[in-house]
C-alpha cells in the first residue's frame, strides 16, 4: 500500500507553504461546483471524475445522479475527512449564483497544495531534496512530521475542509508516511527540532557489480552496458537508466535501428547535461559513429505533411530524430511569416516533439530571447 500509493513531491528552495499546504482562490459558480465535485471524488476514491465534471455544465439534468453518488460512497461521521466531504458538499448543491464572472458572484475556497491533496488522496508522502526548503515553511508542518497524522488548517478561513470550530485534520491515513531524501550531508542543513522527528538511514552508493544487476534489468540488449561505458563514461546510474527508458521508446518508433536509437537518446542526455559548444557536439557525433542529420538555417526540421500521412491521419515528423506525434491541425503549414527556422530554434522544436512523442519531460534552459517561448507555442499550435 504504501509503495502504490504515494506522491512525490520535489522541493527547493522556492517552495512555499502555499504551494504545499494550500491557499484561498476566488471561482465563479461553475467552476467552484467542479473544483468541490472533483475534491470530494478524489476523497472518496470515486472513478472517472474528468467524465462526471463535465455533467456539472448540465447540472439540473445531473444533480440527482451526482447526489446519489455521493451518498452511496459518504464516509462515516466518525472518519478523518466526512467533515470536509459534508462541506464540499453542502457548497456544491447551495443555490446556484448568476455565472457572470464578477467578483461579487465568486465563490473563495481554500484549494489545497502539494502536501495536503497528497493527505486527501490518502497517499503517503516522498519529500525529494527536503533541506533545500527554507525552515520557517518546513516547521509549519511539524505536526504532521511527529508521526501524530494531524494537520490544523488554520489557512482554511473559507471553511471548505473544516469548520470554525475545528480546524484539525485527524488520523487521516493508518498507512500513511513521509519519506524524505537527500543529499548525503545535506541533512545537517535542517533544524534539531525538525532531525529530531525523523530517522535516518545512509544509503551506500551502487558498486560497480550493483549497478551493472540494476542496468542489466532495464538493458534491451546486454552489450548495451558496454556500449554505455564507451559513450558516456561520466554519466550516472540515474542518467543511464534515463537513457534506456528513451532508447525503449525511440525502438517503437524506429524498431530495426537500436544501436542509433541508444546513441542518440545518449547524445541528447549529453549534450543538454554537459552544455557542449558546437564544435564539441560535431565530434561527439563522429565519435559515436551517429546517423543524424544536421539542422541548417532557414530548413523547417519536419517533414513534409503531405508526406507524413498514416491511415489517412496527420502527423507531425521530424526528419533528423524520426519521432512523431499526431495532429489535430488540419492543413498544416509548417511555415510563419513571423518565424525563421535558424539551427537553434528548430533543434527547440524538435526536442519538444521528441519530449512530447515520448512522454518524457523538457526543459528548455537557456537566455531569453533564444526563442523558447515561441517554440512552444508553435509546436501547440501545429500540433493542434
Amino acid at each position: 500500500m504504501l509503495l502504490k500509493k504515494n506522491n512525490v513531491v520535489s522541493l527547493n528552495q522556492e517552495s512555499t507553504i502555499p504551494q504545499l499546504l494550500g491557499a484561498s482562490f476566488f471561482y465563479p459558480p461553475i467552476e467552484d461546483k467542479k473544483f468541490c465535485l472533483r475534491l470530494i471524488f478524489e476523497i472518496l476514491e470515486i472513478p472517472n471524475i474528468e467524465l462526471e465534471l463535465e455533467k456539472v455544465d448540465k447540472w439540473d439534468e445531473y444533480k440527482n445522479e451526482i447526489n446519489d453518488k455521493i451518498l452511496k460512497n459518504m464516509p462515516q461521521p466518525d472518519s478523518p475527512f466526512f467533515i470536509a466531504v459534508k462541506n464540499l458538499k453542502e457548497k456544491l448543491f447551495s443555490e446556484e449564483k448568476t455565472n457572470e464572472k464578477s467578483l461579487i458572484n465568486m465563490e473563495i475556497e481554500f484549494k489545497p497544495g502539494l502536501i495536503l491533496s497528497a493527505i486527501l488522496n490518502k497517499k503517503s508522502l516522498i519529500l525529494k531534496d527536503m533541506p533545500q526548503v527554507k525552515t520557517i515553511v518546513l516547521e509549519r508542518f511539524n505536526e504532521l512530521f511527529s508521526g501524530k497524522h494531524n494537520l490544523t488548517l488554520v489557512e482554511d478561513i473559507p471553511g471548505t475542509l473544516t469548520t470554525k470550530e475545528n480546524k484539525e485534520l485527524r488520523n487521516f491515513n493508518k498507512n500513511f508516511r513521509v519519506i524524505a531524501a537527500c543529499k548525503s550531508g545535506d541533512e545537517m542543513k535542517l533544524s534539531e527540532a525538525l532531525l529530531s522527528r525523523f530517522s535516518f538511514i545512509a544509503c551506500e552508493p551502487y558498486t560497480e557489480e550493483e549497478e551493472r544487476v540494476v542496468l542489466e534489468s532495464s538493458a534491451v540488449k546486454a552489450k548495451d552496458i558496454n556500449e554505455f561505458n564507451k559513450l558516456a563514461p561520466n554519466f550516472n546510474l540515474t542518467e543511464r537508466l534515463n537513457c534506456l527508458r528513451i532508447t525503449k521508446c525511440l525502438d517503437k518508433l524506429n524498431k530495426d535501428d537500436h544501436e542509433n536509437n541508444l546513441k542518440i537518446s545518449v547524445y541528447i542526455l549529453q549534450k543538454g547535461l554537459l552544455e557542449q559548444r558546437e564544435n564539441q557536439i560535431e565530434e561527439m557525433k563522429k565519435d559515436f559513429n551517429l546517423i543524424l542529420l544536421n539542422y541548417e538555417d532557414g530548413v523547417c526540421p519536419f517533414k513534409d505533411p503531405e508526406n507524413s500521412k498514416y491511415d489517412g491521419i496527420q502527423y507531425i515528423e521530424s526528419k533528423i530524430l524520426k519521432t512523431k506525434m499526431l495532429s489535430f491541425e488540419k492543413d498544416i503549414d509548417l511555415f510563419d511569416k513571423e518565424i525563421f527556422f535558424t539551427k537553434k530554434f528548430s533543434e527547440m522544436c524538435d526536442v519538444i516533439l521528441l519530449g512530447l512523442s515520448l512522454k518524457i519531460p523538457i526543459i528548455l534552459e537557456g537566455e531569453a530571447g533564444q526563442g523558447k517561448q515561441t517554440a512552444i507555442h508553435y509546436m501547440a499550435k501545429k500540433l493542434g
